[in-house]
C-alpha cells in the first residue's frame, strides 16, 4: 500500500465509528458533567464564588459548551466534507445523523446545568 492509502478493513472500521461517535461523545459529555457535579458538591466548588455566580456552575457550563462546540465541529466536518475513504453516502449520512443526535441530547441533558443549582 502506498502512502496515504488505507486498507479495506481499516476504512471499514472508521466508517463505523464514525456512525457512532455522535453518540459516544454524548455519553463521555453526560458522565463527565455528572461526575464534575458530584464533586463540585463533595468538594463544596458550588460555595466559591466566581463571576456573579458558583465555581462548580462555571465550570459545568464551560465543560458543557466544550461539548457542543466538538459536537457542532463534528457535524460541520460530516456535513459538508468529502467522502471518507471506505466511507459510503450512507454511512455518512448515518454518522451525520448520529452527529446530531448527538448534539441535540448533549444540548437537551446539559440545561439542568445552566438554569438549576448545582447542590441541593
Amino acid at each position: 500500500m502506498g502512502r496515504g492509502t488505507v486498507s479495506a478493513p481499516a476504512a471499514t472500521a472508521r466508517a463505523l465509528l464514525a456512525s457512532t461517535t455522535g453518540w459516544i461523545v454524548w455519553a463521555v459529555a453526560f458522565s463527565v458533567l455528572y461526575g464534575v457535579q458530584g464533586l463540585s458538591c463533595a468538594y463544596r466548588w458550588n460555595t466559591i464564588g466566581v463571576a456573579g455566580t458558583s465555581l462548580a456552575q462555571v465550570l459545568l457550563c464551560a465543560i458543557w459548551l466544550a461539548f457542543i462546540a466538538v459536537l457542532g465541529w463534528l457535524c460541520w466536518r460530516l456535513g459538508g466534507a468529502a467522502l471518507v475513504p471506505g466511507m459510503t453516502r450512507l454511512l455518512r449520512f448515518v454518522a451525520l445523523v448520529s452527529a446530531i443526535g448527538g448534539l441535540v441530547a448533549t444540548v437537551w441533558t446539559g440545561i439542568p446545568v445552566v438554569f438549576t443549582s448545582v447542590c441541593l
